[in-house]
């Protein structure tokens, strides 16, 4: 099955909305960085990353989430991580980003915790 790298931008509940590919990996993390930073940067705004078509977070795709979490924490903005695949979750668990990242299973549980 061929890897999908495509990464679309769209603003949703007044935040910038990055749906990432399937793979997130050497291959393909500095792509994205140059998808998504010019965008921020053109307008400063909450980040959220949906991972809903995400099915495997490499070493390089975890520093590229570090990366983009540093900069939008620059711009005084916040990011989230929505539609998380249980196995990513975990993977980011293990190495204690769950600690670092406000992380939601689905787009439901964001917006619920965005409500209240």
């Amino acid at each position: 099955m061929r890897k999908s790298y495509t990464t679309s931008i769209t603003t949703k509940y007044g935040r910038l909305w990055a749906v990432l590919p399937d793979s997130i990996d050497m291959d393909n993390y500095l792509k994205i960085e140059e998808i998504i930073i010019p965008e921020l940067e053109k307008s400063p705004k909450d980040v959220v990353l949906d991972f809903s078509r995400t099915k495997a977070l490499f070493s390089s795709g975890i520093g590229l989430v570090v990366r983009l979490k540093k900069r939008v924490n620059e711009l005084g903005q916040e990011l989230s991580l929505v539609n998380i695949d249980p196995k990513i979750k975990e993977g980011l668990e293990n190495v204690g980003l769950d600690k670092a990242f406000d992380m939601f299973s689905s787009e439901e549980d964001f917006q619920k915790s965005k409500d209240s």
